[in-house]
């Protein structure tokens, strides 16, 4: 059975993507707003990605869902593991929390948990609550936490992959060689 795929589709610089390739993990990088600095060469390209992840990246969109409904149809993942700024409109908190940021405008979209569900409902999935601010969208009502192999991996709680650094040192030393002889 081959390696499950992952990617990130607010990778930032890469620096998650590097550290999930560091212990063994096949992560691609994925952010329109960002450079690649830490993943070069690991850019995602248009195919099948078992899990994706999206941290501190839906509260700055101003459309979450379509964002999300593209990178589904761009990457055909499964499963989404996410982080999420989420309260009940009884519960918002006051305009002297610290996240608002409003002298910014980065921090634009706020959930329920209900607004989450919706949100899996149009994706075709289902809502998971993983632990504090980390969520899951995935494809099956049985999914059960932290038994399921990219949670683990990802909160670190057991990962027996090896690293991929001295492979993707050989893969980006073959590119240059190939595009310096060309």
């Amino acid at each position: 059975m081959p390696a499950a795929r992952g990617i990130d589709i607010g990778a930032g610089y890469g620096l998650f993507v590097r550290g999930m390739r560091d212990i063994g993990h096949d992560f691609y990088w994925s952010d329109l707003y960002a450079d690649n600095l830490v993943a070069r060469g690991f850019e995602a390209d248009q195919g099948v990605f078992d899990v994706a992840v999206a941290f501190e990246v839906l509260e700055h969109l101003p459309n979450p869902l379509d964002f999300l409904i593209e990178s589904r149809a761009t990457y055909n993942w499964t499963t989404l593991i996410f982080s999420a700024t989420c309260f009940d409109k009884e519960d918002v908190p006051g305009t002297d929390w610290w996240y608002w940021a409003f002298e910014t405008g980065q921090h634009i979209s706020f959930f329920s948990y209900q607004c989450l569900e919706f949100i899996a409902e149009k994706l075709g999935l289902y809502l998971v609550h993983l632990t504090g601010d980390l969520y899951a969208f995935v494809d099956h009502p049985q999914f059960t936490w932290p038994a399921h192999k990219w949670t683990r991996s990802l909160l670190r709680l057991r990962y027996k992959r090896a690293s991929l650094i001295q492979a993707d040192y050989e893969e980006m030393k073959a590119r240059l060689q190939t595009s310096n002889n060309s």
